[in-house]
């Protein structure tokens, strides 16, 4: 490789994974990484190496400012800034250092179904036990949980916007009334103009659960040919269920539901073997549940940047469990 092309995507990939790219840049980069298959294995590996890297560094440093947060005030990374701050630096170095610090999550772009018209994209994951929050080419911020994915095509924010969601994600949408805004979450469809929204829909559940806090949304469904669609105002809550095809909207204090952004989580109700799927995403561990404690409910508020037995310790509120780890899993049983 000739050294301007190397210059040239080492300045690409500065703008891109600091959110300043423009449209056609970005397509010139996904084109560059196409057709040079060693820079997209290098392209790949970096992310992948600084995801795996930099994920405790962070995730300690979210536990010691904990105090310090608070729903209307989190601190992330603004890539946009951070780009200003690494003028000075080398290509190169600049390229490798805004992966590391930018956020956990992995950076990649995939290509389309042949029937798509965007031959390529880009798509965003966050790590098991990890968060991030990413800035999208429109301006619009998406904040997103513990093995949440984001996907989408290299035309987003020129005709239309719209992303595919798996996982959970906290989306503040930047306005424009001629562009809505399409989240798509599996049979469930969100269509917003500008709002602030969360949407959780994990792949091995069976509800997707949609919650508003600011501005109107749509949402819509198509499953089996039956279709379905309401309408959100602030502090009401839609949960799809995509076995049954059964939509509910209620009230609700949305805000509970994004309290997952400052490391916290509400239950209500929920069984022990439920509350433990919550936990795995959360701290990246496998945990079994005893036959004989698995029913045992639990409601409340649980504070996920303590150590996973500080939690347990906490819901365990009649001193019925007894914890250990084997082989980085943790058993939970019956004292």
């Amino acid at each position: 490789m000739i050294l301007n092309e190397t210059n040239k995507i080492d300045d690409l990939l500065l703008d891109y994974f600091s959110g300043k790219i423009s449209d056609v840049d970005q397509c010139t980069l996904f084109e560059l990484l196409h057709s040079n298959p060693a820079m997209k294995a290098k392209f790949n590996e970096m992310a992948k190496l600084r995801a795996i890297l930099f994920t405790p560094t962070l995730e300690s440093e979210k536990a010691k400012n904990f105090a310090k947060l608070n729903l209307s005030k989190s601190k992330y990374i603004d890539f946009r800034e951070v780009r200003s701050r690494l003028l000075t630096i080398s290509r190169v170095a600049a390229v490798t250092f805004i992966i590391a610090i930018s956020s956990v999550g992995v950076y990649r772009y995939f290509d389309f179904a042949a029937s798509n018209k965007d031959l390529y994209g880009c798509e965003i994951s966050t790590p098991l036990g990890s968060s991030v929050k990413i800035t999208l080419p429109d301006g619009s911020t998406v904040n997103m949980n513990s093995g949440s994915t984001i996907k989408y095509s290299k035309s987003f924010g020129s005709e239309k916007r719209e992303v595919i969601l798996t996982g959970e994600a906290l989306f503040d949408i930047k306005k424009d009334p001629k562009k809505p805004f399409l989240v798509q979450a599996k049979d469930l469809q969100v269509k917003v103009l500008g709002t602030v929204f969360n949407v959780k829909s994990y792949g091995n559940e069976q509800t997707i659960e949609v919650n508003l806090l600011r501005g109107k949304i749509e949402a819509s469904t198509q499953n089996g040919g039956s279709s379905k669609k309401v309408i959100l105002k602030p502090n009401e809550r839609i949960i799809y269920n995509t076995k049954t095809n059964i939509l509910l909207k209620k009230k609700a204090e949305v805000s509970d539901a994004i309290l997952w952004t400052v490391g916290k989580i509400k239950i209500e109700n929920l069984n022990l073997e439920e509350i433990a799927k919550l936990l795995e995403r959360k701290y990246n561990t496998s945990i079994e549940i005893g036959e004989s404690i698995k029913e045992e409910r639990f409601t409340g508020n649980l504070d996920l940047n303590k150590p996973i037995e500080s939690v347990i310790n906490f819901i365990d509120v009649d001193h019925k469990f007894k914890t250990h780890f084997k082989d980085n899993q943790l058993f939970i049983e019956n004292n």
